[in-house]
C-alpha cells in the first residue's frame, strides 16, 4: 500500500468541526441512522475526524462527543501507535497495516460502502490488547461536503472462540497422528527399536499433554482466571532451568543454544511457573526459525529494577510483521497459528508486572526479550 505521510497530516480546528456537526445534524436521517444500529458508530470529516458519535460508542468509551470530537478512530480506541506520528492516528510509521485505516481508505478510493474484518492492537488499564473488529465505513454527501459514516463491531469473542478451535484441533491432531504413527510401528515389529520407539511414545505424549494446558492457560489468561503462585527465586535458576528445558525440545535438534556464565545472585518476585513458560516459549519460537546446524543465543542480565532475559536468532521480520507480530493469532508459521508471542506476552504483563518485546537488530538478528522486575530490598 503506497502511504504518503504527509498526505495525512492535518486536521480542522474546532471552530470547523462545530460547524461540521451542526451542518451533518439538519441531515435528519443520517442521526436516526447511526441512533438506530446497535453498533459502535460515529461520522468522520475527509480529515478522519469525529463529527458526530452515537450512544452506542459514548457508552462503551464512557465519555460524550464533546470529549472525543476531532479524534481519530485510533485515538478514540486507544490504539497503541496512535500517537507515534507526527499528527497522531494515521501518520504513524505501522499505520499503513492498520486495518481501519485500510478500509477508511478504500471507501474514500473507490467511494462506496465498504465492510471488511481487521485487527486493533489497544492498550488498556496499562495491558495491551488485540480487538477484532468487523468495520464498515459509507461515504456520504451532505451539502455538497464529504463524511464517512462508520460503524465498529467488536467481534474479538467469536474470533477467539474460532482461533482457539483452530489453533487446538490443529496441534493436537498432529501430536495424535504422532503417536498413531509410532503405535503402528511398534504394532508391526514391537521387538524392533524398541526403546527408541517407547521413548519417541513417551515424548510426543508428553508434547500432547503441554499443548492441551497451553491452550488452557491461555483461555484462562483472557479472562482473567489465571492463578499467580509467587515465590523469592534466584534470576540465575531461572535461566538455568529454562536453557536445559530448550535443550529437551523437539525444535532443539542440530542447534546450539549458546549461554554465559552466570555469577548474578539477584533474586525476583514471580510466578517461576508461568515465568519459565513465557522464557520458553521465545526459545522455541527462535529455534523454530533456526535451520539446522545454526545457533541462537539467549542470556540474561540485571538492571536497576529488572531481570532481563534475552533470546537472539537470525533473521528478519518486514515492517507489517512487527506492526502485527504481538496480535493474536498473528503468525509467521501459517493460518491458525501464533497464540506464541502474543501468550508470552499476555501472561507477563498481565500476571507478572513484566513486559515482552522485541528488536529487529541491524545485523539480521531478532531479538525478543523478557523483563520482569527485581524483588525489592
Amino acid at each position: 500500500m503506497d502511504f504518503d505521510l504527509n498526505t495525512y497530516i492535518g486536521r480542522d480546528d474546532p471552530e470547523k468541526l462545530e460547524t461540521l456537526k451542526e451542518k451533518i445534524s439538519r441531515e435528519v436521517r443520517i442521526p436516526e441512522i447511526l441512533d438506530a444500529t446497535p453498533l459502535a458508530g460515529f461520522i468522520m470529516n475527509d480529515k478522519r475526524q469525529v463529527v458526530l458519535s452515537n450512544k452506542v460508542l459514548e457508552q462503551i468509551l464512557g465519555k460524550h462527543l464533546e470529549e472525543i470530537l476531532g479524534l481519530r478512530p485510533g485515538e478514540i480506541f486507544n490504539c497503541v501507535r496512535s500517537t507515534y506520528g507526527p499528527d497522531g492516528c494515521g501518520t504513524g510509521p505501522f499505520c499503513r497495516f492498520c486495518d481501519i485505516f485500510r478500509v477508511i481508505r478504500m471507501a474514500k478510493t473507490l467511494d462506496k460502502q465498504v465492510e471488511d474484518e481487521g485487527k486493533l492492537l489497544v492498550e488498556r488499564n496499562g495491558i495491551e490488547e488485540t480487538l477484532d473488529l468487523n468495520i464498515i465505513v459509507t461515504p456520504v454527501n451532505v451539502e455538497g461536503e464529504k463524511f464517512y459514516l462508520t460503524f465498529i463491531n467488536d467481534v474479538s469473542q467469536i474470533k477467539k472462540k474460532e482461533l482457539l478451535e483452530k489453533t487446538f484441533f490443529h496441534d493436537v491432531m498432529n501430536l495424535a497422528s504422532g503417536l498413531q504413527n509410532l503405535l503402528e510401528v511398534l504394532s508391526r515389529d514391537y521387538k524392533l527399536k524398541n526403546n527408541q520407539i517407547m521413548e519417541l511414545l513417551s515424548h510426543q505424549s508428553e508434547r500432547l499433554i503441554e499443548e492441551i494446558k497451553n491452550q488452557q492457560l491461555i483461555m484462562d489468561a483472557e479472562s482473567g482466571n489465571v492463578e499467580r503462585h509467587l515465590a523469592e527465586v534466584p534470576v540465575k535458576q531461572i535461566y538455568i532451568e529454562a536453557y536445559y528445558s530448550a535443550l529437551s525440545l523437539k525444535e532443539s535438534r542440530n542447534k546450539n543454544i549458546l549461554i554465559e556464565h552466570l555469577e548474578d545472585e539477584h533474586t525476583v518476585n514471580t510466578d517461576p511457573v508461568l515465568l519459565k513458560r513465557i522464557i520458553l516459549n521465545l526459545l522455541r519460537n527462535a529455534l523454530e526459525a533456526t535451520s539446522p546446524g545454526g545457533e541462537i543465543s539467549f542470556s540474561v542480565k540485571t538492571e536497576e529494577d529488572k531481570a532481563v532475559f534475552e533470546v537472539v536468532n537470525r533473521g528478519t521480520l518486514s515492517e507489517d510483521m512487527q506492526s502485527r507480530i504481538f496480535q493474536r493469532g498473528f503468525s509467521t508459521k501459517g493460518q491458525g497459528r501464533g497464540l506464541g508471542t502474543f501468550g508470552a506476552k499476555l501472561l507477563a504483563e498481565r500476571y507478572l508486572d513484566g513486559k515482552v518485546d522485541f528488536k529487529c537488530c541491524k545485523d539480521n538478528k531478532i531479538k525478543f526479550y523478557v523483563e520482569i522486575p527485581l524483588r525489592k530490598s
